[in-house]
């Protein structure tokens, strides 16, 4: 487990307690009072802050003793301070109470309830600091969710104000992936709320209960509407959820919210419905579409199309998006419908984008070009080639949609834009395109864009492209920057990898050479010579493997999956308790789609600190559980 919690570290993912990035004996006590006293004087530095926020939760139980009403710069900082330290509060308790034993008494223990109450008496404060609500919700939940349920009754303005401000801001910290281990109590609390009369106090606070439902039952909106959660690892109580539609409390809050007088609380119901498409997915389309019926205001409107994205399967969710398309002449209506389309299977794809084409307002048809794929039909195709042949300008949505279609008639319009475009990000984007896009044509616009082309990433972009179409015009060039010592490193490691697409002697003779050195070359060499098939790249990639850090362990099994070159690595990298090397061996044994791996996954999936850290929002965790998803073999 120490390695998991190394690996973690390595990744960003967690700071460890106690442990400063500063060469600095000081002790956390010292340096939290340095602070308070710095912005007494009028001396304080952020960099001061950043510094104290590593302590974790040592550095949040000093804070709480300093918080002082009297003194509001104080406050301030001390809030900004306890609300940075108490971030690793999104993970599991069990990983809590290794890496940060103070963070884990603050949070989870009746001993840490008298710091949580130290933070939680700033809530009856005339005036709160700035960053309150985020301390308040990631240092004292408890405190704060007591607090919370002792206001319901209290419809004063300043009650009802801030008890919405502390529920946006517990949602918003849900919805970006953190603490999702705790949201059924977070859920209970606004079922309380709404059983009182919470949902009559304001609109304001009636739109924070439902968007809190939207956040905390379903699936984080930045994690896309596929979610990476999978579905037993929900901490949703089944009281909540209910045995059916009709004695799910939170789907009859947000059923009763559809016909509210309000139009901002009906379109935040239509967001919150959406999170019931995978508990109730036929009841939540049914409400959907009989609101869509009867609704006038195009506020409304506009959420019911973007929440038909939940649905992507559904044929009666894209029945509908094209009659609401159709119908409307409002132009956010039209694009959040649109974006919507671009994720899903409808029938009515082609025929929705028809129409957005006939009337290409306010962006309407820009947005189109997102939902873009090869199988559009062929008026579509050629309604966006018609497109490109009278576009001057390089515009990065009708690049993306070229490359995606991989028709050889959009080279014209993506030729321009090479030579012509002055910006290079979208000199790499078009570089991007022209990968699908097959022909010789298309291979020699890239050679030829490779000797005109000044600036390193587009030119590193190139490499990538000519190496994956294997090129072979481009060999020279590979070999040239392979061997070139003085190269950046990222281009060599690109050259040396992209080699292994060349079967051939001078190639082999190289990547051989190379696997001999140190550093990038000897690894990207081998993986190289791996992909070739070459029978003694293998175990001086082993050796590689066993001997590097636990980063270069997941790029070598990422590039295994990337080249679909089966390894017993793969393996040894789901037995491993590290979790980069891990993550690299997922994703690695899901690319190559073998079903030996299937009972591996499901084994790795099972394991309890595995599951601890798919509950929580930490980074690379969304794509470590979507290649551990059994359906996705």
């Amino acid at each position: 487990m120490t390695r998991v919690l190394q690996s973690l570290t390595l990744l960003g993912c967690l700071p460890l307690a106690g442990v400063s990035a500063f060469d600095d004996s000081t002790s956390t006590s010292d340096l939290v009072h340095r602070l308070a006293e710095s912005v007494d004087k009028g001396a304080y530095a952020p960099s001061e802050l950043r510094k104290v926020a590593e302590r974790g939760g040592v550095a949040v139980r000093v804070a709480a003793d300093l918080l002082d009403e009297s003194k509001p710069e104080r406050a301030s900082v001390l809030c900004q301070l306890i609300a940075r330290a108490s971030r690793n509060r999104n993970a599991h308790e069990e990983l809590l109470k290794l890496y940060d034993p103070a963070a884990h008494e603050t949070f989870y223990t009746e001993k840490g309830m008298a710091t949580e109450r130290k933070i939680g008496a700033v809530l009856d404060w005339k005036e709160w600091p700035p960053l309150f609500q985020a301390a308040a919700i990631r240092a004292c939940p408890r405190f704060t969710r007591a607090w919370i349920l002792k206001r319901t009754s209290d419809s004063s303005e300043q009650s009802v104000s801030r008890t919405a401000a502390l529920i946006e801001e517990w949602s918003r910290w849900i919805s970006f992936g953190n603490e999702r281990q705790h949201r059924g109590t977070f859920l209970a609390m606004l079922v309380s709320m709404a059983e009182g009369e919470a949902m009559k106090a304001s609109v304001r606070l009636s739109t924070s209960i439902l968007a809190g439902i939207e956040h905390a039952h379903g699936f984080s909106p930045c994690c896309g509407s596929s979610g990476w959660l999978e579905r037993r690892t929900r901490k949703v109580p089944e009281e909540l959820r209910g045995k059916s539609a009709e004695t799910c409390p939170l789907l009859g809050i947000v059923r009763t919210a559809l016909s509210d007088g309000s139009p901002l609380i009906r379109a935040q119901a239509c967001r919150a419905i959406a999170s019931f498409s995978a508990t109730f997915p036929n009841e939540a389309l049914e409400l959907l579409l009989k609101l869509l019926e009867l609704e006038k205001e195009d506020v409304v409107r506009a959420r019911i199309g973007s929440s038909l994205a939940s649905f992507p399967q559904d044929q009666r969710a894209g029945a509908a998006a094209l009659k609401l398309f159709s119908g409307s002449d409002n132009a956010i209506v039209r694009r959040e419908i649109l974006y919507a389309m671009a994720k899903t299977k409808w029938q009515t794809r082609d025929a929705i984008m028809k129409e957005a084409f006939r009337s290409p307002d306010e962006g309407v048809a820009g947005v189109a070009m997102s939902a873009v794929t090869k199988e559009v039909g062929p008026e579509i195709r050629d309604r966006i080639l018609s497109i490109s042949k009278g576009f001057k300008d390089t515009s990065p949505g009708l690049v993306d949609a070229l490359g995606r279609l991989g028709d050889p008639r959009a080279l014209p319009y993506l030729r321009r834009c090479l030579v012509d475009e002055k910006r290079a990000v979208l000199r790499a984007k078009v570089a991007m395109a022209l990968e699908g896009i097959e022909g010789g044509d298309t291979d020699k616009l890239i050679e030829e864009h490779f000797i005109r082309e000044s600036n390193r990433d587009v030119r590193l972009q190139l490499i990538r492209v000519a190496s994956r179409r294997r090129m072979q015009g481009v060999v020279p060039t590979l070999l040239d920057l392979a061997s070139d010592h003085e190269a950046a490193d990222d281009f060599r490691a690109e050259a040396i990898w992209g080699l292994g697409n060349f079967p051939g002697n001078r190639v082999e003779s190289l990547l051989l050479n190379l696997s001999k050195s140190r550093g990038l070359s000897a690894l990207y060499s081998n993986l190289a010579l791996t992909k070739l098939g070459n029978p003694y790249a293998s175990a001086a990639l082993e050796q590689l493997f066993f001997a590097g850090s636990p980063g270069e362990r997941m790029i070598i099994l990422a590039l295994l999956g990337e080249a679909r070159k089966d390894h017993p690595l793969v393996q040894r990298g789901l037995d491993s308790s590290e979790f980069a090397v891990l993550l690299g061996a997922a994703k690695a044994a899901r690319q190559l789609g073998s079903e030996k791996y299937r009972k591996s996954l499901a084994k790795v999936s099972d394991d309890p600190h595995v599951k601890a850290l798919l509950e929580t929002g930490m980074r690379d965790v969304p794509t470590l559980a979507f290649y551990l998803r059994e359906e996705k073999l």
